[in-house]
């Protein structure tokens, strides 16, 4: 089996209030959507993460047209991990040139989730069967992007939306932080929880 064509796709959704990290601000919410064709005409659809820097889905999809399309053709492959195997060791000598190893591995790492998709449908299996049988079928949610400011109103918000599961974003002062846990954990209801996600702060 071989890539036969592929395509990128960029959402982006600006956002009213931002979300912000321990290392920096977003103004929208992008995501970068990949779909490769095989030679057996099996669609397969991975996402690349380009929350940060802003803008840098852009940047990801000219590597992916200018660089990673004349590598991607030649690779012959018949399981998702013989392609993975193929794909890093055709661009090791450019990833170490550049010096951006993490923005190949998230392209990669793209191409890798749309494999395992087409392997799926190839077999007609969901792919956590593929790799457990006893995986369930269900996914829990959490609510995120739960700025510092105002944070208590985000959970009731989110709670009205149906979620009780809440991520915190942290990691920005202590003091800070501590207030903001201890307020939200006076609200949480009995089957609720909070999540805190301190962004390598």
């Amino acid at each position: 089996m071989k890539i036969n064509n592929f395509k990128t796709l960029i959402y982006e959704f600006p956002l009213k209030e931002k979300v912000v990290t321990s290392f920096g601000e977003m103004d929208s919410r992008p995501a970068l959507i990949l779909e490769v064709t095989t030679t057996d005409n099996i669609k397969g659809y991975g996402e690349i993460w380009c929350n940060w820097p802003a803008k840098s889905a852009y940047y990801k999809v000219n590597l992916i047209h200018k660089v990673f399309k004349y590598f991607i053709q030649e690779i012959e492959f018949d399981s998702p991990k013989s392609f993975y195997n193929q794909i890093n060791d055709k661009l090791s000598i450019m990833i170490s040139q550049t010096g951006d190893a993490g923005t190949f591995q998230n392209i990669i790492a793209g191409f890798d989730i749309a494999i395992w998709d087409i392997f799926g449908k190839k077999i007609k299996k969901p792919i956590n069967q593929i790799i457990n049988k006893n995986a369930n079928f269900q996914v829990n949610t959490y609510a995120s992007g739960i700025n510092p400011t105002n944070c208590k109103n985000t959970i009731l918000n989110s709670r009205k939306n149906g979620f009780n599961k809440f991520k915190l974003k942290i990691g920005f002062n202590k003091k800070n932080d501590l207030r903001n846990i201890d307020s939200i954990l006076e609200i949480l209801k009995n089957n609720e929880e909070l999540i805190v996600d301190v962004n390598q702060g």
